[in-house]
């Protein structure tokens, strides 16, 4: 497996992930309220429109499968953002900062935003960054990753 892409992805969605959290919280939380609202509540003897009836149990199946699916979704990402996160702690504050200009949070000028933080040459600011990428994948998966 190629670490160093893994890792880079990882990061690079790490933001992502975090709005989709979310997003996905709140869907399953619409969900939720609609299966206990009185006009979520359909009787078994009421037809619908279209081109049969569908029954109150049928709905119910349906947000019952649609909740499970959320709730699946949201604990996949939950796990790969927890991950990132877990690795993130590992590295120094200055460490974290290189990679959320870079990776997690791009800006233009990241090499010009990080001299004004950082105070140091354009050739050390780019060696920090590698290490402190080179950590971050130790601790999320394990693997040293060449350069």
């Amino acid at each position: 497996m190629d670490w160093k892409k893994y890792c880079l992805e990882m990061l690079t969605n790490h933001a992502s992930r975090c709005t989709a959290l979310v997003n996905l919280r709140e869907e399953l939380y619409m969900l939720e309220e609609k299966s206990i609202s009185p006009s979520g509540t359909v009787y078994d003897t009421q037809p619908r429109g279209g081109d049969g009836a569908v029954r109150g149990a049928d709905i119910m199946l349906n947000n019952y499968v649609s909740k499970e699916d959320y709730r699946k979704r949201i604990a996949a990402i939950k796990r790969k953002v927890d991950a990132v996160d877990r690795a993130l702690k590992t590295l120094t504050p200055e460490e974290k900062y290189l990679l959320n200009v870079w990776y997690i949070s791009p800006a233009p000028n990241k090499l010009g935003r990080a001299y004004e933080r950082l105070f140091k040459s354009d050739s050390e600011i780019y060696r920090k960054k590698r290490v402190a990428f080179k950590k971050f994948c130790t601790a999320l998966c394990g693997e040293e990753i060449d350069e």
